[in-house]
């Protein structure tokens, strides 16, 4: 059909553009009433944008007219814009409506009657506010079961990626994607996307998040699993032998906006909290855009203040499962099959307690005596425990700042000035003597314009740059203990990890936490004694597992401790993925 003039039987006379707001049933219902009631041909057009899976709701759509619980008639609807489940027929758009949509059917387009034809639409609510998305000419007479079927949501986001940069990871045949997704108005989050070296299309899908709070996820690629590293004294990549995508397809996240390459005026949060529905809706778009994986699990791995925001996440994707399933938001279901926290700070209450505990007493050297441990455990019962309780009480920015700033000034400066007075190679990150920490010629590699232009990025690189408020709002004293219940009450596996010669989120502390985990098995976990973890036979780690729970202490190992134990860090998380638990090799 020629689409060059308009006539009464043009196709340009109907259109629908459709969308996701009000009961699917009464819009079709109104729909079918004015399509029956015209007269015209049977190839007038409508106009579709994609609809969301499990009859959800498109994110964004443009519509004629406006159509709100049950309030307005569809024959009455004519400039306004609105969303719609199937949508709203404009009849000879009007000027300001012309204005505002650049139709990309245009006069002399020709269009095959009965066949859909994936196509690009541009619209604009606001001066120089456009957004696009993929629609669908469908030429159909009205009837419902013509609309497309397999469709997924409409969405505000751009999506922006450069593939196979040849930066860090230059195995043959091994595909990488660095880019951006906007997640909400000027909030661009940056990914950068390796495929697994080994077996890709069957290989687990894994997304890595930076601790902080709000550090770059480059962090952990260059310093410890990423497919390359900057060696000390360098200034190019090196091929990582044990890289994380050696057995994983593996997608690091800048998150907040602010951190690494993620950049723009929204999107700035103040907690952990705030972070969840960016990386969300992240997510889904990530999903959208590579279709090869949407119906792969996902598994979150993090460290440091992942201890926070790796159970907030997870957390918030199993919410908005059980949202989505019931109909109540729109989205596709992101089935969760692990989380990985190492060296992690989840609930202050019992990890303070425990640095109290490690600082007398590790396998290393004790960083306090026994006369100041006494002295700063009063302090902790009086002071530190009356404060966390308070703010786990209100959760006010007033309250827990208050929390942080009592174990802070009562706990770790007398700690950190007493370590400091005993050993001139005291390091927090790696207490055994001679302590060292990763090399981070990362940075100013990330900060060349030759391999910023190369992978895509459109801002400088920085390492912390997504703290914002978090701190500030006392979020560091808030328990994640909770939420990481539920995660493994849900029954995904969990991998509580940590090196042993890391003071900030100690072994200790960390395995306190695995043990207070709130789930059936909970004192079957706890009693549970460690046991020895070996490597190609020599031991490296002790462990314990029950069903889905599992911990784990590496020995020699700071608090980043995949670049301390890269062999049997990597032995542990492909274990992890695998449906057969760990155990020594």
């Amino acid at each position: 059909m020629q689409v060059d003039h308009r006539s009464s039987n043009s196709c340009q006379d109907y259109i629908a553009i459709s969308g996701g707001l009000g009961s699917s049933d009464y819009v079709f219902k109104e729909l079918e009433s004015y399509f029956n009631s015209l007269a015209r041909e049977a190839n007038s057009c409508v106009v579709g944008s994609k609809v969301l899976r499990n009859n959800g709701d498109a994110r964004t759509v443009v519509v004629s007219g406006l159509l709100e619980d049950r309030k307005d008639q569809a024959h009455a609807l004519r400039e306004y814009f609105a969303r719609a489940n199937y949508g709203i027929i404009v009849r000879s758009p009007s000027p300001s409506l012309r204005e505002r949509i650049e139709w990309h059917v245009k006069y002399g387009d020709t269009i095959k009657v009965n066949k859909s034809t994936t196509i690009k639409i541009t619209r604009s609510l606001r001066t120089n506010d456009q957004r696009k998305w993929i629609v669908e000419i469908v030429c159909l007479s009205g009837e419902r079961h013509h609309l497309p079927e397999d469709t997924i949501h409409a969405t505000d986001s751009k999506l922006s990626f450069v593939k196979n940069s040849g930066i860090c990871e230059t195995t043959p045949g091994v595909n990488q994607y660095s880019g951006y997704l906007s997640v909400g108005k000027d909030a661009n989050m940056w990914f950068w996307f390796f495929e697994s070296r080994n077996n890709p299309q069957t290989a687990p899908l894994v997304s890595w998040f930076g601790g902080g709070p709000g550090n770059s996820a480059q962090y952990g690629m260059f310093t410890q699993h990423g497919p390359c590293e900057i060696l000390e004294n360098s200034t190019e990549p090196t091929l990582r032998e044990y890289s994380l995508n050696t057995h994983a397809n593996v997608l690091y996240i800048d998150q907040p906006i602010g951190s690494g390459f993620s950049y723009g005026d929204g999107g700035k949060v103040n907690s952990t909290e705030d972070c969840s529905p960016y990386v969300w809706t992240f997510l889904q778009l990530w999903f959208e855009a590579f279709t090869e994986y949407e119906n792969r699990e996902l598994s979150v791995f993090t460290e440091s203040y992942g201890g926070h925001t790796g159970p907030e996440i997870v957390n918030y994707i199993l919410d908005k499962n059980l949202e989505i399933k019931a109909g109540k938001v729109s989205g596709d279901v992101i089935d969760i099959k692990a989380l990985s926290t190492s060296n992690a700070w989840f609930d202050a209450r019992i990890q303070e307690k425990a640095n109290l505990d490690f600082a007398l007493d590790n396998s290393y050297r004790p960083l306090i005596n026994e006369s100041l441990y006494q002295d700063l455990l009063v302090k902790y019962k009086t002071k530190v425990v009356p404060s966390l309780k308070k703010c786990d009480e209100t959760g006010t920015t007033k309250d827990c700042f208050a929390a942080y700033r009592d174990y802070l000034d009562n706990i770790e400066q007398p700690i950190w000035t007493s370590a400091m007075d005993k050993y001139t190679d005291w390091i927090m990150a790696d207490i055994q003597p001679g302590g060292v920490r990763p090399p981070t010629g990362h940075e100013e590699y990330l900060q060349r314009a030759d391999v910023q232009n190369a992978i895509g990025a459109r801002v400088n690189y920085t390492d912390s740059g997504g703290q914002g408020g978090i701190l500030e709002s006392g979020d560091d004293a808030k328990s994640f203990l909770g939420e990481l219940s539920r995660i493994v009450q849900d029954g995904v596996q969990v991998l509580i990890w940590a090196g042993d010669s890391d003071y900030v989120c100690n072994w200790v502390g960390t395995k306190r936490v695995a043990d207070a985990v709130n789930w059936p098995r909970k004192k079957e976990f706890s009693e549970k004694e460690l046991k020895p973890y070996k490597v190609h036979g020599a031991q490296k780690a002790t462990f314990k597992s029950v069903e889905n729970l599992h911990y784990a202490r590496v020995f020699n190992a700071g608090h980043n401790v995949w670049w301390y134990q890269p062999e049997t860090s990597l032995q542990l998380i492909t274990q992890l993925l695998s449906e057969k638990g760990l155990s020594s090799t």
